[in-house]
């Protein structure tokens, strides 16, 4: 990927990011040509696909096609789902919501049935869509696990959630080795966060809840809290409480425990100078894990509290009703968001947009500017314009002969590399800025090709990832396909 977008800067970004969740869009894209109804197709699938997977998580936990009905369309079709799809486009997170659900109630699978399978390929699915949200789930996971130790700590218990880890593991293991390995061996720079953490202001979050806003700006940045059927959530929840089974009321006060993390209450100012502020970055991250809590506290609580099923019909009925007329009225939104700023210069994509430098080594950032206008630059002082040719190819004409030039491309410790010169292998290295830099280049025309090697760590995270899907396939043609043809 390096070699052909990126500004073929050879920025190691695509390994420090996971992107299997981009595959389908992409794959999708050859039979769609129109790229605003592929954005539309892409939505509608996404959307389809997570209140399948919110439905039957859901009702493997909890036996009730109602509640898990009333929870599926809750929280996949709320305006948080149109907030990161459409205002911050953010398919890494997007696509993680998808699987929040499968991580949350495969935990307490775990814990009651010592069912691993839903939990593993979860959290899975999680790391491949986005590296923070699956953070923020993993801990959710350990906190719920935490509370309920009592009943993790015995043998069958203890054996799943091992196979669960193991799994995990083996599958994702074709990211995070490759990022882990070239984040110790070279000085990464994390992405750029100029602003600072704090919580949630009460007036800011009420006046967001009551309005059910797809997005809110405060001081010129984007914020996201819950939305209305979340915080109806809440207030079903205090009246349902006393009726709560045991894992209910612990899903409740997580949930309120969250709220309060988010709130200015929590010191988050005294974590401006940790390694949080880089990663993190926003506190509002938090309310995904707040939704999917409350939207299920709703779910239960509307259902459970009637009376036969005359009041259940009814009250699914409403709340569909509701949860629907909400969406289009946050569609509304986003058409007018986007109307309203069609001529805002941060919704123009430039050529001279210029290249975000996450993920850079950090002796890079100084000559990041001239990587990004694909700039070279000859003897020490002299720049030339080197133009893209795309599979890692570059072209540029000197006027003498060169001693050397540094090439608008990146290099990274733990890369194999390979560097032709019109066609011939060149001596190349890694300056301390770790740019590309070859050595007597003649005067003329000339065209650089630059080749990278698989490392024996893609070699070893293809077979142990391949290990992992193999794993899980066959427990879930054990588990869902074996056992029932048995039946």
């Amino acid at each position: 990927m390096a070699l052909n977008k990126f500004n073929e800067s050879g920025s190691a970004v695509m390994t420090m990011y996971p992107y299997l969740n981009l595959m389908p869009a992409v794959l999708l894209s050859f039979v769609v040509k129109s790229f605003v109804h592929l954005v539309y197709i892409t939505f509608i699938l996404r959307n389809f696909l997570s209140l399948i997977v919110a439905f039957v998580a859901c009702y493997r936990f909890n036996k009730n096609k109602w509640v898990s009905f009333v929870f599926s369309i809750s929280y996949v079709l709320s305006t948080m789902t149109l907030f990161y799809s459409f205002i911050l486009m953010d398919m890494g997170v997007s696509s993680s919501l998808i699987f929040i659900p499968l991580a949350l109630f495969g935990t307490f699978r775990l814990i009651t049935d010592h069912k691993w399978l839903e939990l593993a390929i979860g959290m899975s699915a999680l790391i491949f869509c986005h590296v923070i949200t699956a953070v923020m789930i993993a801990a959710l996971v350990i906190v719920i696990l935490a509370i309920n130790w009592r009943s993790v700590f015995n043998k069958a218990t203890l054996i799943a959630l091992g196979k669960c880890v193991v799994t995990t593991l083996l599958v994702t293991s074709v990211f995070w080795i490759p990022f882990v390995y070239l984040y110790f061996h070279n000085q990464i720079s994390m992405p750029i966060v100029w602003w600072q953490l704090g919580g949630t202001d009460v007036n800011a979050f009420m006046g967001f809840v009551f309005n059910n806003s797809v997005s809110l700006i405060v001081n010129i940045m984007t914020v996201r809290y819950i939305t209305t059927i979340a915080f109806v959530g809440l207030i079903v929840g205090i009246v349902y409480y006393r009726k709560m089974a045991r894992f209910e009321k612990q899903i409740f006060w997580i949930a309120i425990a969250t709220l309060f993390i988010t709130s200015s209450l929590f010191p988050w100012n005294e974590l401006n100078n940790t390694f949080i502020r880089s990663t993190f970055q926003f506190s509002w991250r938090l309310f995904l894990v707040t939704q999917v809590l409350l939207c299920y506290i709703f779910a239960v609580s509307a259902i459970k509290l009637c009376k036969n099923k005359k009041q259940i019909l009814g009250i699914t009925c409403l709340a569909t009703f509701a949860v629907i007329s909400m969406q289009v009225s946050g569609q509304r939104q986003v058409v007018d968001h986007f109307y309203h700023n069609r001529y805002d210069i941060h919704h123009i994509i430039k050529d001279d947009q210029g290249l975000y430098r996450d993920y850079f080594p950090k002796e890079a950032l100084k000559i990041s500017k001239n990587i990004t206008k694909h700039k070279a630059t000859v003897n020490k002082h002299k720049h030339i314009r080197v133009y893209l040719l795309e599979n890692g190819k570059f072209t540029f004409k000197l006027s003498k002969k060169t001693q050397s030039i540094k090439m608008p491309f990146l290099m990274y410790d733990g890369i194999k590399y390979q560097v032709k010169v019109d066609g011939n292998n060149a001596k190349f290295h890694a300056d301390k800025n770790s740019q590309l830099t070859i050595n007597n280049v003649n005067k003329g025309k000339h065209t650089v090709k630059v080749i990278v090697h698989k490392s024996w760590y893609d070699y070893l995270s293809y077979v142990l990832s391949s290990l992992g899907i193999v794993i899980l396939l066959y427990f879930l043609i054990k588990e869902y396909w074996l056992k029932r043809k048995d039946k």
